[in-house]
């Protein structure tokens, strides 16, 4: 979305910047296995801070039943067929 200045890194010549992840997500809780989510959602709040907090908080409760439930994920990895190469879009939300 070259549109939204913060979201252009740059180009060879001049060189790139890094795009940080802002507040909320940065004193979050979860934020070393969330990573921030979509940087655009933190960005942009296109549904308002409401809309990002059900966002988070869908995302700790999927982290949370996650982890609790890691023993039955792992027994389920080798019956999985994933692609090598994860291209695939962010489903949530």
């Amino acid at each position: 979305a070259p549109e939204y200045k913060w979201n252009v890194l740059g180009d060879l010549k001049k060189g790139f910047e890094k795009i940080e992840i802002q507040k909320p997500c940065l004193t979050c809780d979860v934020y070393d296995v969330c990573g921030g989510r979509c940087l655009f959602f933190n960005r942009e709040l296109l549904w308002g801070r409401v809309g990002f907090n059900y966002v988070c908080d869908l995302t700790k409760f999927l982290i949370k039943e996650l982890k609790e439930n890691k023993s039955f994920f792992v027994k389920l990895k080798e019956k999985i067929n994933y692609p090598a190469f994860n291209n695939t879009t962010e489903i949530i939300p």
